[in-house]
């Protein structure tokens, strides 16, 4: 049978994969001197473009309507102001947008790939761009170029620094032509406009131009502050959280409503072609104001998807700062990440994969073909009853009861069934086998080769690790362009003339190209092993030690799947990639919602409503008409960043999108924790096998092997030396009259003592049963604490572990508690016996002492809680049809798994590792990408 991964028909990623430069992420972070620099005159001379195109050719169109300019616009005296202010952009790109060559000095670069090989040395390498002994490092896909546009619009890859500013050129004169055409559409000279009319339009032209220059200028600026790295704050918001220049553009706007009001009436207005409605589609003076508010903002700079924007898809800022690569910017350029599970397969026109059947930005299998039959599994993490995801880790019982991702889940395509009518992933219509086969697209797969069915490692050194190494090729400049190359000795590069023709030469350095030619061909190592994450990273914090855990799949989920029962099992194998946490109350990175000065600095926190009070996040999050503010009382002595931007880890200061919301801020995978924290190499290794429906069972019947505990038996081996133990409950009286009761627990803090072995080779040591101990019995009960009888008659005393009143497949300790706050949302705080009863653990802050300014209000106070654990012989249940509990639409699938030890001795003995783990219940909900199969 032919797989979906070789199903998944998709057109080569040209621009993704192709380009010189290599692909860009978020690029807004500070950047080196001269790379700033660079951006700086790129900025500063597109919004001088971009006033004279749209002022002189506002002026001449006004001047044809009036009758005082004949002949076409723009005239010759405007033309040549258009041409000096375009040809000072790419002449101040040329100056100030590269670097040379760090050996061959004479060689001018833009980027390091386009530098000479150094073939020839023992170790081969290559020249970097970063000029005489480095003084000048340099690399413009630091700040997003060629994008997705340059290339397309040069007609050849990007390798100069005139190349950089002729495309800002054409893209800043190409959207200031546009914005043109929306306050001006078909009026001319035939128009016949009244003088009412005239002066209505003059108003509007004037005003939005003002307004398109405010914005235009004052997000130039604030790019220039952010690259310098004088300003923290995703450039993607500028206009809304760079406070002066909000102020500044909601002056222009209402100036521009202002003018509007002073000179046109709506009689005036229904003569005008306006924001590209058409003459007369805008009928009102207050419509006019808002459509041409909108114009100017979404024209000068936009950070929706360009599929999704009115007016135009690429707006001045895109021309100048170049956007990472989105569905819906028309382009096949999008390779699989934690946003986009499949990567681009068509976007918009761009459609030969499946022509007709691209679906568009926005939509939850967004730029992938439609006419392929695909489900997408997305879990949820709320925790009540019947609803959430329950995840249990580790014998100690401090992570139960904890929860997954938000968004975790995974897409498949679904073959061998079929459906004439869904409702969501339910069949509601006529089928003739129900029962898909799921094959999903989760394999490590390298960059250059995203839809192909080799992994990472069988593209590169065959060391069964999948890793970025694996990916590396040798670049489109080699003759052997493609090959897999661990150094540049591997790679044929070729001398290149000025106009990219191979002059016919073979080289290993520049000094092996004749004068006027380059040598170029390296290995190429921005290509990368693409993992599939299953979700965004996810915080963990109990008993006072905090992990962050981004989980990768390790290869192709795949299973069966009955789209009328709900029935179902996918087998699934992760790694779980665990690094120590950044505090207790945070312990992953977040993108925004930190506190910035004061005592509780990088903190999180949320902001609050200008009138409310409320917390919030972004302005939707506050009552109409109010906006979120940076006050924030989480941030005592300072205040709340709301910007898109890490906080913590190596993409600290960096823009970033939010992932989902958790209990310990917005956590995203563009802000990973820091790699130096990882605890657990390559990952744990988790196998869901499978993830169901149905009932499983992890049985416990391996000898544990923590001292004392050799007796009793556990359902998941050591680990290569790392101890176990069935659970950590105190030692309790499993029948009888004192059953349930703590055996001569005898002290607030005692965990009370085990029945022994009486007689035989193993007297004296825990037990349970009398088959531990041979030659004698299972029956040396501990005595009550006065000393005066069996702590345990009838019974044996035991680390017990009894059902949950409220739920039959949840344990809880008979004897033993966790002691923690009891603040919402501060159960993860620690504190202990000696502070039982007390706020001072839970709210003092970091100092002890309540009443201080790093307080932390509303963590309660230290109280005893039940100490969860696993009932022996695990046995939980998912959920289809059968059982009332899930269906095809909404499943609910449960699974049982060991959890190997990390290298961090502390994390283990807390969370109880090596140990078993289960999701108590993954609810989730499947959406297919149609409304039948086929």
């Amino acid at each position: 049978m032919t797989s979906s991964r070789t199903l998944k028909a998709i057109s080569v990623l040209a621009v993704a994969l192709g380009l010189v430069l290599g692909g860009t992420g978020l690029s807004d972070a500070a950047l080196v001197k001269g790379e700033a620099k660079c951006a700086g005159k790129l900025g500063k001379g597109s919004a001088k473009l971009t006033k004279t195109i749209v002022g002189g050719m506002s002026k001449c169109r006004l001047g044809q309507i009036s009758g005082k300019v004949t002949g076409s616009c723009p005239d010759s005296k405007t033309q040549a102001k258009i041409n000096k202010a375009s040809n000072k952009l790419v002449s101040g790109a040329e100056k100030s947008c590269s670097s040379s060559c760090s050996v061959s000095n004479d060689v001018p670069c833009i980027t390091t790939s386009v530098c000479p090989p150094l073939a020839h040395l023992s170790t081969p390498a290559h020249e970097q761009c970063s000029g005489v002994m480095g003084s000048n490092p340099f690399d413009v896909g630091n700040f997003g170029f060629p994008g997705a546009y340059c290339e397309d619009t040069l007609g050849h890859s990007m390798v100069s620094a005139n190349d950089v500013g002729s495309c800002v050129a054409s893209l800043t004169a190409s959207t200031s032509n546009a914005m043109v055409a929306l306050m001006f559409g078909s009026t001319s000279s035939a128009s016949d406009l009244s003088k009412e009319a005239r002066g209505c339009l003059t108003a509007a032209s004037k005003g939005t131009t003002k307004l398109v220059g405010t914005i235009h200028k004052g997000v130039v600026k604030c790019r220039s502050l952010i690259n310098k790295g004088k300003v923290n704050m995703n450039a993607a918001t500028c206009t809304t959280n760079d406070a002066k220049l909000a102020g500044k553009i909601a002056k222009a706007t209402t100036k521009l409503t202002a003018g509007l009001t002073k000179k046109c009436t709506d009689a005036a207005v229904q003569e005008l072609d306006l924001c590209g409605a058409g003459t007369g589609a805008i009928t009102t003076v207050g419509a006019a104001a808002d459509c041409l508010a909108a114009v100017a903002n979404e024209v000068s700079d936009s950070d929706a998807a360009p599929a999704s924007r009115t007016y135009s898809s690429i707006s001045l800022i895109d021309g100048a700062y170049p956007p990472t690569a989105s569905c819906g910017d028309g382009v096949v350029n999008k390779l699989p990440e934690p946003f986009l599970l499949l990567g681009e397969e068509c976007d918009g026109d761009d459609d030969s994969a499946c022509p007709g059947n691209c679906l568009p930005a926005g939509d939850v299998f967004e730029c992938t073909c439609g006419n392929l039959s695909r489900m997408r599994l997305v879990s949820t993490m709320t925790t009540s009853e019947k609803q959430g995801t329950d995840l249990d880790s580790g014998w100690s019982g401090s992570s139960h009861n904890s929860t997954v991702a938000e968004g975790a889940g995974y897409v498949t395509g679904r073959e061998g069934c079929d459906c004439s009518q869904l409702e969501g992933n339910t069949c509601v219509g006529t089928t003739s086998d129900p029962v898909c086969e799921a094959i999903g697209y989760q394999m490590p797969v390298c960059s250059h080769d995203p839809t192909g069915d080799t992994r990472c490692d069988g593209h590169g050194d065959g060391n069964g690790v999948d890793n970025h190494v694996d990916c590396q090729i040798c670049d489109d400049f080699s003759a052997n362009s493609g090959s897999w190359c661990s150094n540049e000795g591997d790679c044929q590069a070729q001398c290149y003339t000025d106009d990219g023709s191979v002059t016919g030469g073979g080289c290993q350095r520049q000094t092996d190209c004749p004068a006027g030619s380059v040598c170029r061909g390296q290995c190429d190592r921005s290509q990368h092993c693409i993992k599939t994450p299953n979700g965004q990273p996810l915080p963990l914090s109990a008993g006072g030690s905090a992990v962050c855990v981004m989980s990768e799949f390790r290869q192709d989920a795949y299973g069966t799947q009955n789209i009328v029962t709900g029935e179902h099992a996918t087998f699934i194998r992760l790694f779980s990639v665990t690094h120590l946490g950044l505090a207790p109350d945070k312990p992953c990175p977040v993108c925004g919602g930190f506190c910035e000065g004061g005592p509780r600095g990088t903190s999180i926190c949320e902001g609050s409503c200008s009138t409310s009070g409320e917390g919030c996040r972004f302005n939707d999050d506050c009552p109409t008409g109010e906006t979120c503010t940076t006050a924030s009382a989480d941030c005592p002595g300072g205040f709340c960043n709301l910007s898109l931007v890490c906080s913590g880890g190596g993409n600290s200061d960096q823009p970033c999108r939010i992932g989902a919301k958790s209990a310990f801020g917005t956590v995203s995978s563009e802000c990973p924790p820091p790699a130096a924290k990882n605890i657990s190499g390559l990952g744990l290794a988790i196998n869901f096998w499978p993830s169901t429906s149905e009932a499983v069972a992890m049985p416990f019947n391996l000898p544990c092997s923590d001292v004392g505990y050799e007796n009793y038996d556990c359902p998941c081996p050591d680990d290569g030396g790392r101890l176990t133990r069935p659970n950590h409950c105190s030692f309790a009286c499993d029948a009888g009259a004192n059953y349930g009761q703590a055996c001569a627990a005898c002290s607030a803090v005692s965990v009370g003592l085990p029945t022994v072995c009486a007689g035989g080779a193993g007297a004296g040591a825990a037990c349970d049963e009398d088959s531990d101990c041979p030659g004698g019995t299972c029956s040396d009960n501990p005595t009550t604490c006065d000393g005066a009888s069996d702590a345990c008659p009838g019974g044996r005393c035991v680390p017990l572990c009894m059902t949950d009143p409220n739920d039959s497949e949840e344990g809880t300790c008979a004897a033993g508690a966790k002691y923690a706050c009891n603040g919402e949302g501060h159960g993860f705080r620690k504190c202990t016996v000696y502070n039982e009863g007390t706020q001072t653990s839970c709210e003092a802050g970091t100092d002890g002492v309540l009443g201080t300014v790093d307080d932390i209000p509303g963590a309660g106070t230290c109280t005893a809680q039940p100490l969860g654990c696993f009932l022996p012989n695990v046995v939980t249940e998912g959920g289809d049809i059968y059982n009332g509990r899930g269906d095809a639409t909404h499943p609910r699938s449960t699974a049982v798994y060991c959890i190997p030890a990390t290298n961090n001795d502390a994390i283990n003995v807390t969370a109880g590792l090596g140990g078993p783990g289960r999701i108590r219940t993954i609810n989730a909900v499947n959406i297919p990408n149609a409304t039948s199969i086929p």
